[in-house]
C-alpha cells in the first residue's frame, strides 16, 4: 500500500480502507463481541435533499475515505439487565459525546 503526505493528510489508496473496514467476531467474557473498523471520510460534496417524516433528511453525497477512524466494539445485553429488553446502551470513552437517545448511534 502506499501512503504519502499531502498538507497534512495522510493519503492512503482506497483498498486499503475497504480492508480494514471488514468485519471480525471475537467473544471476551463468554460474551460475542463485533469489531467494526469505521473509517473517517471527507465530503467532497453534500446535499440536502428533503426532510423525511421521521426528522432524518435524504442526502445526495460524494466522499472519499480515509485511512484512519474509530473501531466501533458491539456486545449484545444480557437479558437480565436493568434497563430493560429491547433497550440499548451506548458507552463511549471520549467526553462530551452524549450517550444517551440524542446520539445517533441509538437511533
Amino acid at each position: 500500500i502506499a501512503t504519502s503526505s499531502v498538507e497534512g493528510f495522510a493519503v492512503v489508496e482506497p483498498c486499503r480502507v475497504l480492508r480494514q473496514s471488514s468485519l471480525s467476531a471475537s467473544t471476551q467474557e463468554n460474551q460475542e463481541t463485533l469489531e467494526l473498523f469505521s473509517p473517517c471520510k471527507i465530503n467532497l460534496f453534500l446535499r440536502i435533499i428533503r426532510k423525511r417524516e421521521d426528522g432524518f433528511h435524504d442526502l445526495a453525497s460524494l466522499f472519499q475515505a480515509i485511512g484512519f477512524g474509530d473501531t466501533l466494539e458491539l456486545t449484545p445485553l444480557v437479558e437480565t439487565t436493568e434497563i430493560g429488553e429491547g433497550s440499548d446502551e451506548f458507552t463511549c470513552n471520549m467526553p462530551g459525546v452524549p450517550v444517551d437517545s440524542t446520539n445517533l448511534v441509538l437511533r
